[in-house]
């Protein structure tokens, strides 16, 4: 039996050919001659010819370009197997169960040889490990609709109402203070995809990250491919919408989440043409304020105290420091025995990073501890609980993260259809309490 898919959102599914995952045609990645991915594909191709060798080889390579990445710790464990070196392999899957993740290695037929080594049987208990519960989140509220494919979700303190997006049916709901949830946007507001949100309760105002993804319903190539706006609802009823559109529709764009300067800046992060965009308070163009190579897939944001510097998630490559007077853009560096692969949505909390890592399985809230260009503490704070089904986006409200539980963006396809409608379950939100650290 094959390994495990790891799904990532917002990049292309990874392929499986025997116990080999790769990561084929990254929708939205920038890509060097001879990154790590292309390593990885050079891998591949050995790994079909059975060229042992050459699947060794190939993901050293890639593994020295992305050091600790779980994918290629786990393919590379594989290729020791097949290359005669059982305690390598071994030692390469530890690292992975170390991290916290769940690989299927015990169903593994590339990895069968070593199902009599105790060393295997203990990191296959670690894998089992991984797999229990961990947090203590409890629903907030259900959305009783079905085929939402939520993602993000915003706090108004106003009104004590909660906003939830919807991919698929292009629309925002509203929960009151009562927990009576009614639709907030309309038809003639023009959306297509919903996706991060946030109220700047200050100016009573709602800021949506809206694009066209063949997901939504009626996606039309001709029409709504690679457009992208950032919207302004005014929560006071006055000029209740602006749209504040980007021109450009040569390349790919996404507008997936954004944060609010104390000022009233948004900005605004495109995982698509990676950059990070900014709409100045009182402004009605959208301007680039940060592009750079070694951005891939960006999501979400969040300001350091002070906001002098903001922090932005790369699915990925972990977390991006960026200096918002020089524009510098520092990769911040990752403890050993941990990986940043697919953080979505940040947030800042006690002068750390609660992060929604979506992009491992198993999917999970950690907490990043920033000390200066390093993160020097990783930490999970829920995993495995069961109304997990594809968390997305969350916000926090006093002391605790509110989050998306059940996207359920699995169970939709490039066609925007569901292929098991069966399968759609009402929208959890999560409650998770944040304690001090």
């Amino acid at each position: 039996m094959p390994s495990a898919i790891i799904y990532i959102r917002y990049l292309s599914i990874v392929l499986i050919i025997g116990s080999f995952l790769s990561l084929t045609n990254l929708i939205r990645a920038q890509e060097l001659p001879h990154d790590g991915r292309y390593f990885e594909r050079q891998a591949m191709t050995a790994y079909r010819a059975k060229d042992n060798a050459g699947f060794l080889s190939n993901l050293q390579a890639a593994l020295r370009l992305r050091p600790n990445h779980p994918r290629i710790l786990y393919n590379l464990s594989v290729a020791y197997v097949l290359s005669g070196k059982p305690a390598e392999a071994i030692q390469s899957l530890g690292k992975v169960a170390a991290m916290g993740l769940d690989y299927p290695a015990d169903q593994d037929d590339d990895l069968t040889t070593l199902k009599d080594s105790p060393d295997f049987k203990q990191v296959l208990a670690k894998f089992a490990e991984n797999r229990k519960p961990v947090g203590s989140g409890t629903a907030a509220f259900t959305l009783k609709e079905k085929g939402l494919i939520a993602e993000g979700l915003a706090y108004d303190p106003n009104s004590k109402s909660y906003f939830v997006s919807s991919v698929h049916q292009r629309k925002i709901i509203r929960v009151d203070a009562k927990g009576v949830a009614s639709d907030f946007s309309t038809p003639a507001d023009g959306l297509w995809s919903v996706l991060g949100m946030k109220v700047d309760a200050s100016r009573q105002k709602l800021w949506v990250c809206t694009s066209a993804m063949p997901q939504m319903e009626g996606f039309d190539a001709t029409k709504d491919k690679n457009q992208a706006a950032l919207l302004e609802y005014d929560l006071r009823g006055k000029n209740p919408v602006k749209r504040h559109l980007l021109t450009d529709r040569i390349k790919p764009h996404v507008f997936g989440d954004l944060v609010i300067a104390k000022n009233g800046d948004v900005y605004v992060s495109d995982s698509g043409a990676p950059a990070i965009y900014l709409l100045r308070r009182g402004a009605h163009e959208l301007e680039t304020f940060v592009t750079n190579d070694q951005f891939v897939n960006l999501q979400g944001l969040a300001f350091a105290p002070g906001e002098k510097r903001m922090y932005v998630a790369d699915y990925a490559n972990g977390v991006f420091a960026i200096d918002l007077a020089t524009k510098k853009v520092t990769l911040l560096a990752t403890p050993p025995d941990a990986t940043l692969l697919g953080l979505d949505g940040i947030y800042l909390v006690n002068n750390s990073l609660i992060a929604i890592q979506n992009g491992v399985s198993p999917q999970r809230i950690v907490r990043l501890t920033i000390d200066g260009d390093q993160i020097a503490k990783f930490g999970v704070l829920e995993a495995n609980q069961p109304a997990h089904d594809d968390i997305t986006l969350g916000t926090v409200v006093g002391k605790d993260l509110f989050y998306i539980a059940n996207g359920q963006w699995n169970l939709i396809g490039d066609d925007g259809k569901f292929a098991e409608p069966s399968k759609l379950k009402d929208v959890v939100i999560l409650r998770l309490p944040l304690t001090v650290h």
